[in-house]
């Protein structure tokens, strides 16, 4: 029976995060009481996406921290290019996004409330007053139109900035895989819709149907939807992608399936 102040009682979860990305989501785990097991999935390359198409537009979306970085890495720091007299309007769909162009010296004007993706952040921005207007939308390459389309829809002119990609690993710790076939793996979080199907494909080479004994927190409605219509049994929705909104849903679930609010490993 784990004590209140950590209630993951030594489960072990699967963090799928990329690697340069997770520490601070381990710490988060083991915090709580569990045991972090750490299973990157896809890998970040970052790529130059060559000069700035044209002059300074009105508004700049970075879609990740990864575009922040991304963009950094390709021309030198932000602060100087973006913080200045007549310069663009900054926005960022999350919180670590928001944190890292901060930590650059560039402030955000935009950013929703909650939710964190390309359609809370439309919520927000009056997508009209664009007509006409020059955007930039930072982020990695492929992943979803939804963002670019809704703006060109409404009459913006749309510059996509590709500054990484998405990279499939090819390699996993061999603990990861023991854990998984000795049924001692309670739950994985996952943050996207391609981490997900990563995870599936490799969750079914390893044993098979262990996926659907395990917990799958999910961040967002859409994450949550895709990883029930992939067979997944035991979803759990976190509010946001983030580190604390991802722990926590997993806590607040285990509390509430269990008598006394601690974790007994399947």
């Amino acid at each position: 029976m784990a004590p209140p102040d950590f209630p993951l009682g030594g489960a072990q979860i699967l963090v799928t995060r990329p690697a340069h990305q997770s520490d601070a989501l381990c710490t988060r785990i083991e915090a709580a009481g569990g045991r972090a097991l750490r299973l990157p999935l896809i890998e970040i390359q970052w790529i130059h996406p060559g000069a700035p198409p044209g002059p300074l537009p009105d508004l700049v979306i970075f879609t990740s921290a990864n575009a922040v970085e991304g963009l950094e890495r390709a021309w030198g720091p932000l602060r100087p290019l973006l913080v200045r007299q007549g310069g663009p309007r900054v926005a960022a769909i999350g919180p670590a996004t928001r944190r890292r162009l901060e930590s650059s010296g560039v402030p955000v004007v935009l950013q929703p409330p909650s939710g964190f993706t390309s359609e809370a952040l439309l919520e927000r921005l009056d997508a009209g007053t664009l007509n006409g207007r020059p955007v930039w939308i930072v982020k990695g390459l492929g992943g979803r139109r939804m963002l670019r389309d809704a703006l060109q829809e409404a009459g913006a002119r749309v510059e996509t900035v590709a500054v990484y990609r998405r990279v499939r690993t090819k390699q996993f710790p061999e603990a990861v895989g023991r854990a998984l076939r000795a049924g001692e793996v309670a739950a994985a979080l996952v943050t996207s819709a391609e981490i997900l199907c990563a995870l599936k494909e490799y969750l079914e080479a390893v044993t098979p149907n262990v996926w659907q004994g395990i917990i799958l927190v999910a961040a967002g409605t859409r994450v949550a939807a895709l990883a029930r219509k992939a067979g997944f049994a035991r979803v759990v929705q976190a509010r946001d992608p983030g580190d604390e909104a991802m722990v926590g849903a997993l806590v607040r679930h285990l509390e509430a399936h269990s008598h006394r609010g601690g974790f007994s490993a399947p």
